[in-house]
């Protein structure tokens, strides 16, 4: 994590300060970065089990993310005078980043909408160009390039009109 969250360590076992919120926000964070992580979901049970398996303590402590779960984990934490915001059961923490997802689906989705419906607008304007290109006389005055560049720009404008051809566009329309 960039920003580590205050954690504490009962037994050895790391236990990150997190609410559910906060949890469920940095998980959908990272789904930008397309890195790999682990969260772990550590109660009173993984913390005894921890202390006879080392292999075990090192998986939880190394976690991207531990959240708390169980209430023995909560007193714990509040004994030591660092009390957690809330007890999250792993089912929980699922269910909220099903929610989570479900929110960036619909802004996804919206995004979808509105690039079907400019693509159907750019479609509806440039019918004459999406003939054969070997129709018309000044594409055979075109460099390669600018061929290339407009028949891609034909077949998927949106993946055209990229910062890498900015260049090549330009000269196109200076023309």
């Amino acid at each position: 994590m960039s920003d580590p969250l205050p954690n504490i360590k009962i037994l050895g076992v790391r236990f990150d300060l997190a609410g559910i919120h906060q949890a469920a926000g940095i998980v959908c964070d990272w789904l930008k970065d397309g890195k790999k992580r682990y969260i772990a979901t550590p109660n009173p049970e993984f913390v005894a089990a921890a202390q006879k398996d080392e292999e075990f303590r090192q998986i939880l402590t190394n976690a991207d993310l531990s959240i708390t779960d169980g209430r023995g984990i909560q007193l714990a934490a509040r004994f030591l005078g660092m009390p957690v915001p809330e007890r999250i059961a792993g089912t929980d923490f699922m269910a909220e980043l099903c929610k989570k997802f479900l929110e960036l689906q619909k802004v996804l989705d919206s995004f979808t909408s509105e690039k079907n419906r400019l693509r159907n607008e750019i479609n509806s304007q440039f019918t004459k160009i999406s003939r054969p290109l070997s129709r018309y006389e000044y594409v055979s005055a075109m460099e390669k390039e600018q061929k290339n560049l407009l028949s891609q720009l034909i077949e998927d404008p949106f993946s055209v009109l990229l910062l890498k051809n900015k260049d090549s566009i330009i000269r196109y329309v200076m023309k």
